[in-house]
C-alpha cells in the first residue's frame, strides 16, 4: 500500500530535529520498490506546499523541528514585514532582506532566526503559494491574448489579459491576477485600469509602485468582510454614546479632501474660558481587532498621498463614507473636551465615546476668509456661529503656539510644494505651498487633543503607543555648529542645552537667503520622530507626552490610540495578559515607524516626479534661485518660482578643479580661488532632465551682485555637443524600447 501524507508527516514528528533522507523515510514506510515513483512524487508535494521542508544534506524536516515555520507574508514596503505562523503561534517580524521575493499574502517557509537586536525574527526561504494580488505591468503583446509584463526587477513573469481591454501595447495597467499558476506558466488575469503610456503620469505612478512596493487593491476577503459592515449605523450604538448631535461641530480640510476624520466645537465660557472639542472619527467601531481588516490596515500601515492619487490604508466605504465626518450626516467619534483659559493653559478635560453630526464642511480659504472676514455668505445661523467659533479658535491657536514656543518648540521654515494637476494628472502648475492661519489654528488643536490623551494614559500607567521624538545627538549638534558657522551665524550645542538655542539660531536667520539651507540642514541634523511603547517626550515639540490620536483614517497608530483610550483610559481597566499586548503595541509601533519612512520617501518621489514633468517642458528657461546643498560634485540650487530643485555639476563651472571647504559649505576653485556658498543666490539655465531618474540639470549664469562672471559660468560648447549627443542617443534608445514593446516583446536591460 502507498504511503499516504499523513505516514510521512508522522515519521517525521517522530525523527524530530534529527531529520531524514528520503531513503530512510521509505524505508522506516515499507515502501516497496514499485511504489518508490509515486512515494517521491507525494514527498515533492509536502516540499512544495511547506509541509516539509528539505535542509542541509538532503535530509527533511518538518518545519516546526527544524527551525522554520510556516505562515502567511504580511507587509508591504521594502525594509519590515510581518510573517503570521499557520500553527497559531506569534506573529514574526520580517526584515527587508528577509522577504526573498515574497509578497503580501503569500504562503511561505520561512527559517528562525535571532536579529541584531536578540528579537526572534524570520527570514523567508520559499514562496510556497502566490496570493491573488492586484500588480502593475507592461502591455507588451498581441496574438490571442495581451500579454503584461510583471515584476521587472527580477525575469518578467507573463500574464495573459482579455484582449478586449482597451489598453494597448506599451500601456502601464493595473491587473487582478487570481490565480499564478507554476513559475514556468503565464498566470492569467483581468485589467482593471489603464494608468497611460510612456512619459505620462501613469508611468511615474507605475514606477513609483514598482520602485517602494505600495498597495493597489484590497484582497477579495478584505471587500467582502467590508461589505458585511451595514450601511447604517445602528441606533443602539448611537444610544449608548454621548449625544453631541446638537453641539456645533464642523471640519476644515484641504480643497481636494475625500475623508474627513477630525471635527472641532468652541465654545466660550464665563470668566474668560473657553471649551474646546476635538471629535475624531472612530475608526475602531467598523475595524475589529484581529480582523482581515485590520491585519490588512496593519500592513499597510497609513494612507500614501501621490499628488494627484491616494493609496488609502482603508477601503472607501469607510474612509469615504461611513468612518467619514460628513456634513449633515450622524456619526460615531471619539471626542476629547478641553476647558481653556485665555492663555491657553489646560484647565480641565474630559474624553469618551460620542455622535455627532458635523453642521459645515469648510476648506482652509475658505475659514482663512471667514478669520478675516472676507468670505461672505448668506448671513444664516450657522455660519454666524462657525465665524464666532474660528475666531474664538485662532485665538486660542495663537496662545497655545505662543506657550510651546516659550518651552522650547522648534518650528523650520521649510520648502513645500502645491502642485496643481489637470483632469488627466498632469502638471499644469507649481507654487510654494502656503501656510495660513487655518492651517495653525487646526494644527494646535490637533497638538493640544494629542498631549492630553498621552498625558491622560500615562498617569494611569497603561500600555500606549506614543510619538516620541529623541534629543539629537552631540555630533550632529557639532556638525550644525561648523555648518552655522561658515555661513556667519555663531551656534553652540552642548550636553543639556535646551532647544532654545536652536531657536535663537533660526530666528537670527529669519528672512535672510541662508534661512532655508539652515532650516534643511537642522532638520537633517533632528533625530526621526517614530512610534514607540516608551514615552521619552517629544524635543520637536518640546512635549512631555505625545501620540497621534487625530488621524484614525489614514493612519493606523491612530487607530490603536483608540483601543487602548477606550478599553483601558476610560474604563480604567488594567491588562489581563500584558506581554501578548505588549509584544502588539511594539510590532505595530515598528511597522508604523518604516511604513512612515517608505511613504514619505514615496510623497517626496511623486513630488519630483511631478516637478520633472512640470520642468520638461521648460527646457532652456533662466530662473534665479539659491544654493541649497554643496557636494564634492556640484552644489543643488532651488528655484524662488517653482521650488524646483536642480543640481550644477562642477563639469559646466569652466577649467578649474573644485574641492569642499572644511566646513562642507562650500566649493572653492584650486586656480581661481572662486568659491561658492550655501545660501547664496544664483541665475540657472535648465538644461536637462531625466524624468524616469527624477533629476533636474543647471548650469550657471551668474551670481547675485557679480554679473560680472556671468561669461565664465555659459556652458563650454564643448559640453553643449557632448549633452546634444546623449540627449540623441536617450531618446533613440527609448523609441527603440516603445517600438520593441509594440513588436511584442517584454523590454530588457535598464529600467527607465
Amino acid at each position: 500500500m502507498e504511503p499516504s501524507r499523513e505516514d510521512i508527516v508522522s515519521v517525521l514528528s517522530d525523527a524530530g530535529s534529527h531529520g531524514l533522507r528520503a531513503g530512510e523515510i521509505a524505508r522506516r514506510l515499507h515502501v516497496k520498490a514499485k511504489d518508490l515513483k509515486p512515494f517521491r512524487r507525494l514527498l515533492e508535494e509536502l516540499r512544495a506546499d511547506g509541509s516539509v521542508v528539505l535542509g542541509r544534506r538532503r535530509r527533511y524536516y518538518l518545519p516546526s523541528r527544524s527551525g522554520h515555520v510556516t505562515g502567511r507574508f504580511s507587509g508591504y514596503g521594502l525594509r519590515l514585514a510581518t510573517l503570521i505562523p499557520s500553527d497559531g503561534s506569534p506573529p514574526l517580524t520580517v526584515g527587508g532582506d528577509g522577504f526573498s521575493g515574497a509578497k503580501h499574502g503569500d504562503l511561505v517557509v520561512a527559517r528562525i532566526v535571532k536579529g541584531e537586536d536578540g528579537e526572534t525574527q524570520a527570514q523567508v526561504v520559499k514562496v510556497v503559494e502566490r496570493a491573488p494580488a492586484e500588480t502593475i505591468g507592461e502591455v507588451y503583446g498581441g496574438g490571442g491574448g495581451r500579454l503584461v509584463g510583471v515584476e521587472p526587477g527580477r525575469r518578467y513573469r507573463r500574464v495573459m489579459v482579455d484582449k478586449k481591454s482597451k489598453a494597448r501595447p506599451g500601456d502601464y495597467v493595473v491587473v487582478r491576477i487570481d490565480t499564478w499558476g507554476e513559475p514556468y506558466e503565464k498566470a492569467r488575469g483581468r485589467v482593471t485600469e489603464v494608468l497611460g503610456g510612456k512619459l505620462t503620469p501613469g508611468e511615474d505612478f507605475a514606477n513609483i509602485v514598482r520602485e517602494y512596493n505600495l498597495p493597489l487593491g484590497f484582497p477579495r476577503d478584505v471587500v467582502r468582510e467590508v461589505e458585511g459592515i451595514p450601511d447604517e449605523i445602528p441606533a443602539s450604538e448611537i444610544a449608548r454614546r454621548q449625544d453631541l448631535t446638537d453641539l456645533l461641530t464642523f471640519t476644515v480640510d484641504p480643497e481636494d479632501a475625500k475623508d474627513f476624520d477630525d471635527a472641532i466645537s468652541v465654545e466660550k465660557l464665563a470668566s474668560d474660558r473657553f471649551r474646546v472639542g476635538v471629535h475624531i472619527a472612530d475608526v475602531g467601531h467598523f475595524v475589529r481587532e484581529g480582523s482581515r481588516l485590520d491585519q490588512e490596515a496593519l500592513a499597510r500601515g497609513r494612507s500614501v498621498y501621490l499628488v494627484d492619487r491616494v493609496i488609502p490604508m482603508l477601503p472607501d466605504k469607510l474612509s469615504g463614507d461611513l468612518a467619514s465626518l460628513k456634513p449633515g450626516e450622524v456619526r460615531l467619534t471619539m471626542s476629547v473636551f478641553m476647558e481653556l483659559d485665555k492663555g491657553g493653559n489646560l484647565l480641565s478635560y474630559d474624553m469618551g465615546e460620542s455622535a455627532i453630526r458635523s453642521a459645515m464642511r469648510l476648506t482652509y480659504d475658505e475659514a482663512q476668509k471667514l478669520i478675516e472676514k472676507r468670505l461672505r455668505w448668506r448671513a444664516s445661523k450657522t455660519m454666524k456661529r462657525v465665524s464666532e467659533s474660528l475666531k474664538y479658535a485662532n485665538f486660542l491657536a495663537r496662545a497655545l503656539k505662543e506657550k510651546r514656543m516659550a518651552r522650547g518648540a522648534i518650528e523650520l521654515e521649510t520648502s513645500e510644494v502645491d502642485i496643481v494637476v489637470d483632469a488627466s494628472g498632469r502638471t499644469v502648475d507649481i507654487k510654494p505651498e502656503r501656510r495660513l492661519a487655518s492651517h495653525k489654528l487646526i494644527e494646535e488643536l490637533m497638538i493640544l487633543a494629542n498631549e492630553t490623551v498621552a498625558s491622560h494614559m500615562s498617569y494611569l500607567g497603561r500600555m500606549f503607543i506614543y510619538r516620541v521624538h529623541e534629543v539629537p545627538d552631540e555630533d550632529d549638534m557639532r556638525a550644525l555648529s561648523v555648518f552655522a558657522d561658515g555661513l556667519g551665524h555663531r551656534f553652540r550645542w552642548t550636553k543639556g542645552v535646551s532647544p532654545h538655542a536652536l531657536q535663537a539660531l533660526l530666528a537670527r536667520v529669519k528672512g535672510r537667503p541662508e534661512e532655508l539651507v539652515i532650516s534643511m540642514f537642522l532638520l537633517r541634523s533632528l533625530k526621526k520622530a517614530v512610534y514607540s511603547e516608551r514615552n521619552v517626550g517629544h524635543f520637536g515639540l518640546a512635549s512631555k507626552c505625545y501620540t497621534h490620536f487625530t488621524s484614525p483614517i489614514r493612519r493606523y497608530p491612530d487607530l490603536v490610540v483608540h483601543r487602548l483610550v477606550k478599553r483601558y483610559g476610560l474604563t480604567g481597566a488594567s491588562p489581563r495578559n500584558t506581554e501578548k499586548l505588549l509584544d502588539f503595541v511594539k510590532r505595530a509601533s515598528a511597522v508604523a515607524t518604516v511604513r512612515e519612512v517608505e511613504g514619505d520617501e514615496a510623497e517626496r518621489a511623486a513630488v519630483k516626479a511631478k516637478v520633472c514633468e512640470f520642468m520638461e517642458q521648460r527646457v532652456g528657461e533662466e530662473y534665479w534661485g539659491t544654493i541649497s546643498g554643496i557636494m564634492d560634485f556640484g552644489f543643488f540650487v532651488i528655484l524662488d518660482e517653482n521650488l524646483a530643485e536642480g543640481l550644477v555639476h562642477v563639469s559646466t563651472l569652466g577649467n578649474d578643479y573644485y574641492m569642499l571647504d572644511r566646513t562642507g559649505t562650500a566649493l572653492f576653485g584650486a586656480r581661481s580661488g572662486t568659491h561658492f556658498a550655501a545660501g547664496d543666490r544664483v541665475k540657472v539655465r535648465v538644461v536637462r532632465v531625466n524624468r524616469a531618474r527624477r533629476e533636474i540639470d543647471f548650469v550657471l549664469l551668474a551670481r547675485e551682485g557679480r554679473e560680472g562672471e556671468t561669461a565664465f559660468y555659459v556652458e563650454s560648447e564643448q559640453r553643449v555637443k557632448r549633452r546634444e549627443a546623449y540627449e540623441k542617443t536617450e531618446k533613440s534608445r527609448r523609441r527603440a524600447g516603445a517600438a520593441a514593446a509594440r513588436r511584442g516583446a517584454p523590454k530588457r536591460g535598464r529600467e527607465k
